[in-house]
């Protein structure tokens, strides 16, 4: 099952701690934080399973 909650749309995202490092050929990184009001279909969809990211988008700070 693949499901995507867009923050944007539907839910809050509140990041307390995130590190972005770029050396060489590589882009290392930590994000730690908690995303709130998730619509309750999304939440019993994932209650009771292992969750994995599968998407990280980077933009480019203006």
């Amino acid at each position: 099952m693949e499901m995507t909650i867009n923050v944007a749309d539907d839910a809050n995202i509140e990041l307390d701690d995130v590190d972005i490092t770029i050396y060489g050929d590589t882009i290392a990184f930590s994000v730690e934080g908690e995303i709130t009001d998730v619509p309750s279909d999304v939440l019993n969809e994932f209650a009771g399973n292992e969750l994995t990211p599968v998407e990280i988008t980077f933009e480019r700070n203006s």
